[in-house]
């Protein structure tokens, strides 16, 4: 189940990220977040971030969180065909629910990939930012806002 998990997310990494650009500023995504701030979020304890440097959409920082929920965040410079509208039917087209939330960086979309995980691809300026969330026993909604608080918490460092 996990690695199916980590399969979906690998996935929407892919496709909403692509590869990481060379030459670019090099973005550490375990520092954007601490072990203490995403524990006041989800009221759960969380382990340290592992650093992926070479994860599929860049950089990726991994936390465990709860004993069986998953906390990654991505973060790097956006590419120029990254771009919200046309992202948006593209995940449609892959039949991933998605929706553009308003209020969170400069743009961002929230995709709901199944298995209990929520996405929120926030743009900044130059860069984009990828935070992905599956508690155990959360409801969509519940993960829908904690995502949403991650992000903006986040957001500042970037």
């Amino acid at each position: 189940m996990c690695k199916l998990i980590l399969a979906v997310g690998v996935l929407l990494i892919s496709v909403t990220a692509g590869f990481a650009q060379t030459g670019a500023k090099k973005i550490d995504p375990c520092n954007l977040l601490t072990k203490v701030e995403i524990q006041q979020v989800l009221g759960q304890g969380a382990t340290d971030g592992k650093l992926n440097p070479t994860g599929g959409g860049g950089p990726t920082c991994s936390y465990t969180v709860g004993g069986f929920g998953v906390l990654s965040i991505v973060a790097r410079p956006a590419r120029a065909d990254e771009i919200p509208d046309q992202m948006l039917p593209e995940f449609k087209k892959h039949n991933v629910k998605a929706e553009e939330v308003k209020g969170v960086g400069d743009r961002a979309i929230l995709t709901f990939p199944g298995y209990g995980m929520v996405q929120l691809l926030a743009f900044k300026g130059s860069s984009v930012l990828m935070v992905q969330l599956m508690m155990s026993g959360a409801t969509e909604d519940k993960e829908k806002v904690l995502v949403r608080k991650l992000t903006q918490k986040a957001l500042v460092k970037l």
